[in-house]
């Protein structure tokens, strides 16, 4: 199953079970100046609230190795 968050219009939920979570991730080398790589993820319960979480949308932690590429469908 799939669902849109409010406020989102492009991020995806997905659902597996009672749970359900989102990942946030930014592609810092697609910013100028280039910025670390970020990830986010939170974790839904059935009553959609929030289980775990690390960072959010609007504050994703900095990745401490690797690269992420984020690219269009």
């Amino acid at each position: 199953m799939q669902v849109l968050l409010p406020g989102r219009s492009t991020a995806v939920v997905e659902s597996f079970g009672n749970y359900s979570f989102s990942v946030d991730v930014r592609d810092g080398d697609l910013f100028s100046p280039r910025q670390p790589d970020k990830y986010a993820i939170t974790i839904l319960n059935s009553s959609v609230m929030v289980w775990r979480q690390v960072g959010s949308r609007t504050s994703p932690p900095n990745i401490g190795g690797g690269n992420v590429t984020v690219m269009g469908k």
